[in-house]
């Protein structure tokens, strides 16, 4: 998949696969790190994340809220 200068949203990024998959997307793309629960776990997440010296971005909330963020 291409992502390249566009903008990603994962969610559950503070542990596992989440966390991996962001990790990955941020070699290629902006993130939007999504956390409901877990703050300091997807802070970690985030700041490994702009170690890429990507744009990211930490929201807390479910999904369905967020697309008013990306739209």
């Amino acid at each position: 998949m291409d992502v390249k200068g566009r903008v990603t949203v994962v969610t559950g990024s503070s542990r596992g696969i989440g966390k991996a998959i962001a990790v990955k997307l941020a070699e290629e793309a902006d993130i939007v790190v999504n956390y409901v629960k877990n703050h300091k776990a997807t802070e970690d997440t985030l700041k490994l994340v702009r170690s890429y010296r990507v744009k990211a971005y930490l929201v807390k909330g479910a999904y369905q809220y967020m697309r008013k963020l990306v739209s």
